[in-house]
């Protein structure tokens, strides 16, 4: 009887401490994104303000963590073109403001080292990467020919368009999580990230003889707490 309760009590042991090991981390996600892609003609790139959110689930053994999860993710760029007066056509120059983001539903695989600091901090860096299911395009358009008309328009991919884009593309993604314990079991922690698109959303074979290549990337900065569990 003794045996079997000493067994017992082991097994109960373990099973909270494998327990202790896995651990929560939702997360709200802002920064500013751009997409690698063709030269346009006489066409700014700039930066735009991109969104996400999710929540992971990690595995940590010892300082080691293994995490995987789901994220809503955002990338797009701000595009202003402007396109010259042509005399022998009568067309005037005019220019096109635009905003582009990009929503993806993306599922991480990431490796993290956790790096103790003084106090109640700690650093935790970690490389991975990310399939993501390229969801939708929202674009926001403004036209000097046309003042103060704003044009939106959101599409689903998948849909017959001349961007024709790859529902699934990957990305390659890496993060320095500056964690704080607050308490025994909850901790906060603010996460900058640099994920970039490495394989192309764009179908060059649909855009005739153009070269295009659409390749976005974002940095994050990630807000959150990690829950034991």
């Amino acid at each position: 009887m003794k045996l079997y309760l000493s067994m017992a009590l082991l097994a109960l042991s373990i099973s909270a401490s494998a327990q202790k090991r896995l651990y929560l981390k939702p997360s709200i996600s802002t920064g500013i994104s751009q997409v690698n892609n063709m030269d346009r003609f006489n066409a700014k790139d700039k930066f735009i303000s991109v969104y996400g959110i999710g929540a992971d689930l990690g595995y940590q053994l010892s300082r080691l963590r293994l995490q995987t999860g789901l994220r809503i993710m955002q990338t797009g760029e701000a595009t202003d073109i402007n396109i010259p007066y042509v005399p022998f056509r009568h067309t005037p120059g005019f220019s096109i403001e635009r905003r582009t983001r990009l929503t993806h539903v993306v599922i991480p695989v990431l490796v993290a080292y956790q790096v103790k600091l003084p106090g109640r901090f700690s650093l935790v860096p970690s490389v991975g990467g990310m399939i993501s299911y390229n969801l939708a395009e929202t674009t926001k358009s403004t036209n000097s020919q046309e003042p103060g008309v704003k044009y939106r328009d959101t599409e689903l991919f998948g849909f017959d368009r001349s961007f024709a884009p790859v529902t699934f593309t990957f990305f390659a993604t890496a993060e320095l999580g500056v964690v704080y314990q607050l308490t025994k079991n909850i901790k906060l922690h603010a996460t900058p990230a640099y994920n970039q698109m490495i394989t192309d959303m764009a179908h060059t074979t649909t855009i005739g003889p153009l070269d295009i290549s659409v390749k976005p990337y974002n940095i994050m900065l990630n807000l959150g707490i990690v829950k034991e569990l």
